[in-house]
């Protein structure tokens, strides 16, 4: 398997875990386009992760909690 290809699994895997994709390129020291375009590229059922990063990231920095989340 190519290297890409292990980076692209690593992402996704990150992603599954509700990741958020900043984190996710600062973690891996890989450009942030790199995050994104391997999240277009899953199919949307894998893409429920993003509300949920979301609500994390509000709660990280302080934001207050949105509950349609």
């Amino acid at each position: 398997m190519s290297s890409m290809s292990d980076i692209a699994i690593e992402i996704q895997c990150h992603l599954e875990d509700g990741v958020h994709p900043t984190k996710i390129a600062r973690i891996m020291q890989i450009p942030l386009t790199w995050v994104y375009d391997t999240l277009e590229t899953m199919p949307e059922d894998d893409r429920d992760y993003e509300q949920m990063a979301q609500a994390y990231t509000m709660l990280d920095v302080g934001c207050e909690f949105d509950p349609k989340y």
